[in-house]
């Protein structure tokens, strides 16, 4: 597996979620009552903070791999 294919997951979910949220603020200058209200509480903020989890989890789960892939290919000689 290579390390480097999380780093594109990242930047796709930051890009996916920054349109999005621009076009919410497009749609709320039009959209602008008690149901976009809700519907923005109860469906984009709880998307909002599980994509900056997922986003944090993969960036740690990155660095793991990172790590393990090159404890896995260090050499019997070589020292950390």
């Amino acid at each position: 597996m290579k390390t480097n294919n999380f780093s594109g997951v990242i930047g796709r979910l930051n890009e996916a979620m920054e349109e999005l949220l621009a076009s919410w603020q497009e749609t709320k200058v039009q959209w602008n009552d008690h149901n976009s209200h809700q519907f923005e509480e109860n469906y984009l903020i709880p998307l909002y903070n599980a994509t900056r989890q997922t986003v944090e989890s993969t960036r740690m789960m990155n660095e793991t791999t990172r790590k393990a892939v090159q404890e896995c290919t260090r050499g019997p000689f070589e020292s950390s």
